[in-house]
């Protein structure tokens, strides 16, 4: 079967949709519509993070429309090496000399594509991206919370509890106290969360780079009896040698998260034995393409390989768990958990976002395999 098509149209929509709790109340989310002269059609969902990527409602909607677009039409979807090539010319700079330039709103144009050759073939996206390798998808629980620095030991080992009731079977705690503080309350919270839900539930720990070296190295060491999963970056994301020297120094896993936005920074991670795993966030690094890329690189070094969140709804995690659920290097349970930090009524999808006993199964319909609520989306994006 031979398919010839070519795209027609590009339309991106945004709308606002509150947190359940966290202060700041409201994330802007971009949806990108991508039609072909057939009438086949894909569609992708981000989350927008200026204070993360930069990226505002203005400058995605400008890149889409003013620089993008013109690229798409007339294209082959099925052509991805050739117009991820174009757009990275138009968008960041030629031959990616500026490769991580806004990359949410490439994720967008990535997800849509997928989701169409996906649809055009009737076959779910992961089979585009190796087949199945595994349907259920093991969900690690990151914690919700309001003002994260305002809560005792105690309530965060309440929040792990919930977690464990709810069939998570890994828990991820945050350590965010900077370099000039002593570290001492987060070293009690982890003894704490670890005391509350036992040795059989795995608890990893994410310090979101704002440890220094020496900082890091000493509160891994007096955490390490609690016996954590890992520690998400230690040190802060530009600091690869800090990297390194940590995870050379203790006997915990070490995993990239912030020191990782293109393949080329996981080649560094690698090249220079920093990490033991590294955290692909899909949307961060352009989409699935770029994302299969790290992937490549990590299993080629003996790395293993996690997928985070950049709390999407559910058409961007659907992404996201295609990609895990196709790639054996996949190794540690995902952190799709951004349809859970909004409520319900929020959700774009008639399928809505369901996890079972700590896992998600990756839909089966063709594309990434959910229905929007074209109602309800009508409303959020009047609104």
């Amino acid at each position: 079967m031979v398919i010839k098509m070519k795209i027609s149209s590009v339309e991106v929509k945004f709308f606002s949709v509150p947190y359940k709790i966290l202060k700041n109340p409201k994330k802007i989310h971009a949806l990108v519509n991508i039609r072909t002269d057939e009438g086949v059609f894909g569609t992708g969902e981000v989350n927008l993070s200026p204070s993360w990527e930069g990226e505002t409602q203005a400058s995605v909607e400008s890149v889409i429309k003013e620089l993008i677009t013109p690229v798409l039409i007339g294209k082959d979807p099925f052509d991805i090496q050739a117009i991820k090539d174009e757009i990275t010319k138009v968008v960041g700079g030629i031959y990616g000399a500026g490769i991580y330039g806004q990359p949410m709103a490439k994720a967008a144009i990535d997800y849509a594509l997928h989701d169409l050759m996906g649809k055009a073939l009737g076959i779910p996206v992961y089979k585009l991206l190796g087949g199945c390798y595994r349907r259920k998808i093991p969900i690690a629980y990151a914690v919700l919370t309001k003002n994260w620095e305002e809560l005792s030991s105690k309530e965060v080992a309440e929040l792990a509890c919930n977690a464990v009731e709810k069939g998570f079977k890994t828990f991820k705690l945050y350590v965010m106290h900077p370099p000039l503080m002593d570290p001492k309350e987060d070293i009690e919270r982890v003894k704490a969360v670890r005391d509350a839900v036992g040795y059989e539930i795995d608890l990893r720990v994410d310090a979101s780079g704002v440890w220094d070296r020496k900082m890091a190295i000493q509160t891994i060491r007096k955490m390490e009896k609690y016996e954590l999963q890992y520690v998400e970056q230690p040190v802060a994301g530009w600091d690869f040698d800090g990297m390194s020297i940590v995870a050379r120094a203790v006997d915990t896993k070490i995993s990239a998260d912030e020191s990782v936005f293109t393949p080329q920074d996981a080649l560094r991670l690698v090249e220079k034995k920093a990490v033991d795993i590294i955290n692909i966030k899909v949307s961060r690094v352009g989409g699935i393409f770029n994302a299969e890329k790290i992937n490549a690189i990590a299993e080629s070094a003996g790395v293993a390989c996690m997928i985070g969140a950049m709390l999407e709804l559910e058409l961007g995690t659907a992404a996201s768990a295609h990609l895990a659920a196709s790639k054996m290097n996949v190794r540690y349970p995902c952190e799709l958990v951004g349809p859970l930090w909004y409520e319900e009524d929020y959700w774009i999808t008639k399928e809505g976002f369901k996890v079972e006993d700590g896992f998600y199964t990756v839909p089966e319909k063709a594309g990434l395999g959910l229905e929007l609520d074209e109602a309800k989306l009508a409303k959020l994006i009047g609104g």
